[in-house]
């Protein structure tokens, strides 16, 4: 790839990062906002799907209208719970993490969302991804989530009916933090040892085979997108070319202010 062309890959993707990022104290970045919308990471309380907003204010999922960029308007509230933290947008559905589970949403009516149902799991921190009939969720034992479980872990749900999503497979990690996917490639970040990348091809979508972990990186998310992982990290962005799985390298990085 000529370097002309790396820059302004990387400057696209940046861009893209702190448009989302600052609904997370500006250090993190969100995931697939939509399957449509392009991509963003997986720790985030918003998401665009077509013409409206999605956000998670305290116990309530609010919708905008954004069709007039200058003019949004709020249009709808429901009551999830009080422990949402996360949301993901995927062919139609809300993905909520909770501090204590997952919740499905409806959005086939944009306007009227409806909760579908919801899968719980031991308290702490909780992002989620979809793809297809299937969820990943990582649960963190971090201080800050509050969290009673004795090992952080990647969850993996089946969510083939909305009314009973629930919990199939589930891999202790030394720390968990955001997630994302490109194809069959599964991405979570574990901190201050790197990221994780995992096999979840047939016959391994319910039972993620880990293929590297790249330990070089303090990663809290990601966004995969065609061959170029970005990884954020507390103090900066970094971009990996991961076109190669066996040979995974960094590509280069963009320090945070």
């Amino acid at each position: 790839m000529k370097k002309n062309t790396l820059v302004r890959i990387m400057f696209y993707c940046l861009f893209t990062i702190i448009m989302i990022s600052c609904s997370k104290d500006g250090n993190e970045i969100n995931n697939e906002a939509s399957n449509t919308n392009g991509k963003s990471g997986s720790i985030t309380k918003f998401a665009v799907v077509g013409n409206y907003l999605y956000a998670l204010n305290n116990n309530k999922l609010e919708v905008y209208d954004i069709m007039d960029k200058s003019n949004p308007t709020k249009i709808n509230s429901i009551v999830i719970g009080y422990t949402i933290e996360t949301i993901f947008a995927y062919n139609q559905k809300l993905y909520v993490g909770a501090a204590d589970g997952i919740f499905i949403v409806d959005i086939s009516n944009p306007r009227i969302p409806e909760l579908k149902g919801s899968a719980s799991h031991q308290y702490g921190c909780d992002p989620v991804v979809t793809k297809g009939f299937i969820a990943y969720s990582t649960v963190s034992v971090e201080r800050r989530c509050g969290s009673f479980v004795n090992n952080s872990a990647l969850n993996i749900l089946n969510v083939s009916d909305d009314s009973n999503p629930y919990i199939i497979n589930s891999i202790n990690l030394s720390e968990a933090k955001g997630l994302g996917y490109d194809g069959n490639t599964l991405f979570v970040c574990t901190g201050e040892t790197g990221f994780i990348v995992y096999d979840i091809s047939s016959p391994n979508e319910f039972n993620p085979v880990a293929l590297d972990t790249i330990s070089s990186i303090n990663a809290t998310d990601v966004i995969a997108e065609n061959g170029i992982l970005i990884v954020s990290s507390p103090d900066k962005y970094s971009f990996y070319d991961y076109t190669d799985l066996s040979n995974i390298h960094l590509l280069n990085s963009i320090i945070k202010n």
